[in-house]
């Protein structure tokens, strides 16, 4: 294109040239290029610089969770720069603070549980030699100091028989000493089953609870005690037997001693899984906090007896009035 101003004295003529117009946008666009690509290396430089600050700590958090999963609680991490990572830091430290008292508290707990399981070890093994020093005293009371007994009253019964008539200060003296050793058999035979339960091993449980109940109603006169045994088919093992009598016992005594009570109820009952045995009476009750811990050794030596043998064992107050006494002993399959 061309286009043309006149003067007064002349002219001026402009003419376009593409070619040259070309030139120079290409020049301007190299130029703007370059300069955009400058720009965006520096920014991204920057970005660069500024991410790798930022996530820097993260790496010394990753190590240390690290640390963590391969066993090590006590690993802790220093004050990291940036809000996040300082706030993810002292997080992490709370955390493993946590995870490691707990830990600890589940070590002690593991060494509680070994040492109980230890005592109660051992408090089976005591319970098993007091009770086999009990049968060992009970059969040389039974079969010693007995026979010994019987005969110095046969002996004086017959001194006194042939004394009739001929020497009554003689008569006297040995009909005496007969009635003492009448007296001592009694004792005797009284001291023998707080012992040992010799019917326990002879006849067996329900047999050895007849001869509880009968023999306390004997002792106590004023007492209704009603006893019933239910075991059917179930076969107890010998400790599980001793265990439930001595539950039995120590039941009848507590409640006679600490409770006054005039009636008691006694019952045995087993089931394809579990013996039973729960005593009921019509004393006193237990005290609103429950029963004293000072002086009642009994009953915690029986629970720890039936919790040796995987059972339970509860004491509460009853409806209306006395206590409640509850004794469950599992039973294996093959000897139920």
């Amino acid at each position: 294109t061309q286009q043309a101003i006149a003067f007064p004295d002349g002219k001026l003529e402009v003419r376009s040239n593409a070619s040259r117009a070309a030139v120079d946008s290409w020049d301007y666009a190299v130029v703007l290029v370059s300069g955009a690509a400058v720009l965006l290396v520096v920014v991204n430089l920057l970005v660069f610089w500024l991410v790798g600050r930022t996530v820097r700590p993260f790496g010394q958090i990753v190590g240390a969770l690290e640390e963590v999963q391969r066993g090590r609680f006590d690993v802790t991490l220093p004050p990291l720069p940036g809000r996040e990572a300082g706030t993810i830091g002292t997080a992490f430290n709370r955390m493993v603070g946590e995870l490691e008292r707990h830990l600890e508290t589940e070590r002690r707990a593991v060494r509680a549980e070994a040492q109980l399981s230890d005592s109660r070890e051992l408090t089976r093994w005591i319970d098993h030699h007091i009770e086999q020093e009990r049968l060992m005293i009970a059969r040389e009371l039974h079969d010693e100091l007995g026979q010994s007994v019987t005969a110095m009253r046969s002996m004086a019964t017959s001194i006194a028989q042939r004394s009739v008539g001929k020497d009554a200060q003689a008569e006297q003296a040995a009909r005496l000493i007969a009635d003492e050793c009448s007296r001592l058999y009694d004792a005797m035979h009284g001291i023998i089953p707080r012992l040992t339960p010799l019917v326990l091993d002879n006849f067996g449980l329900a047999d050895a609870l007849a001869d509880l109940a009968e023999r306390t109603r004997r002792s106590q006169p004023a007492l209704t005690l009603m006893a019933e045994v239910s075991l059917g088919s179930a076969r107890l093992p010998a400790d599980a037997a001793l265990a439930l009598y001595r539950a039995a016992q120590e039941g009848i005594t507590n409640a006679l001693r600490h409770g006054e009570a005039g009636r008691i109820e006694l019952r045995l009952s087993g089931s394809p899984g579990e013996v039973v045995l729960t005593l009921r009476d019509d004393g006193r009750g237990l005290p609103a906090g429950g029963p004293p811990r000072d002086g009642h050794f009994g009953l915690r030596w029986l629970r720890e007896r039936v919790e040796a043998l995987r059972g339970t064992v509860t004491l509460d107050n009853a409806a209306p009035r006395g206590v409640l006494l509850t004794v469950r002993l599992p039973l294996d399959p093959e000897t139920a």
